[in-house]
């Protein structure tokens, strides 16, 4: 006979397990891809939806509650609008130090050659912003479908959130 914990959420505790051990991982790899992005292509992209993954597994392993104590919607709004308006800001850095939108004012500031930390300009800058707002953006995405429910009421489909109470409470009375 199984014995089943009726109050636990999310998935099992073998699945739990699992996203427990491998988050970290994950995390390391999308930071890797972000940082590593002056080198190949579109890695700012990459590297957000790799933060994001980690947040929908853990969603899915943990259950929606447990994630919304970590990363709440709101939070990855703020998030995802102060990493645009930071991309604006460092972007318009350029006009500041009298060249154009979207130039790279640090080379000119700090000169060096190849394949020192400078040499690669703002493009890591830019990564790093960009996989901040694709993974705040993405995980918002997720969470607001996450906590929307389709119930049937006297023949009607209506859409509600699940966040502010119970559906089978409101479906029992």
């Amino acid at each position: 006979m199984e014995k089943t914990n009726s109050n636990q959420q999310g998935m099992s505790l073998i699945v739990q397990n699992t996203a427990r051990s491998i988050k970290g991982l994950i995390f390391l790899f999308g930071i890797y891809l972000t940082v590593y992005g002056h080198i190949i292509p579109a890695s700012g992209f990459s590297g957000g939806i790799v933060f994001a993954c980690v947040f929908m597994l853990l969603t899915l392993a943990f259950g929606k509650d447990m994630v919304l104590g970590i990363l709440g919607k709101t939070t990855a709004y703020l998030l995802n609008c102060f990493s645009a308006l930071l991309f604006l800001l460092v972007a318009s850095l350029g006009i500041l130090f009298g060249s154009a939108f979207l130039d790279n004012f640090i080379e000119k500031i700090f000169p060096s050659s190849n394949y020192r930390i400078f040499s690669a300009g703002l493009i890591p800058i830019y990564n790093i912003v960009i996989s901040l707002f694709i993974g705040a953006g993405l995980f918002m995405v997720f969470i607001i479908f996450a906590v929307r429910r389709v119930i049937e009421i006297d023949g009607r489909r209506l859409l509600i959130s699940t966040e502010f109470f119970d559906v089978t409470q409101r479906e029992k009375s």
